[in-house]
């Protein structure tokens, strides 16, 4: 198994060192996801977890990080190598797992987006 290397550790440092608590947010309405991820951020949270647990979360995490580009969007219930491309390619700046595969983890240490793994979270 490959080794974290300086630059993911880096960043997942700086996704865990930049709020004091990661909102786990299911957006139900496409519309509402800039106004409550700006809502958080304008109250402090400033690190989001957005999960693919609706049909909106891909979008939800393009639309965030292009309205509010100072914040720290990341996907979570990321459950494949698959989903793991597709939030990469929407903008997701770390991804969160509920659980973690073997092949889950070695894809996560060579992506731009660093894996932060859940375990049964």
């Amino acid at each position: 198994m490959s080794q974290l290397s300086d630059y993911h550790r880096e960043r997942v440092r700086a996704v865990l060192q930049s709020s004091p608590l990661v909102p786990v947010i299911a957006i139900q309405d496409l519309d509402d996801a800039v106004p409550l991820c700006q809502a958080l951020v304008d109250g402090g949270i400033n690190v989001l977890e957005i999960t693919l647990r609706t049909e909106h979360g891909l979008k939800a995490i393009e639309e965030v990080r292009k309205a509010i580009p100072d914040a720290w969007v990341g996907a979570g219930t990321v459950t494949s190598i698959a989903q793991y491309r597709q939030v990469e390619a929407a903008g997701a700046q770390f991804v969160i797992t509920p659980g973690v595969t073997e092949a889950i983890l070695e894809f996560g240490l060579t992506s731009e987006a660093p894996l932060l793994p859940g375990i049964a979270t």
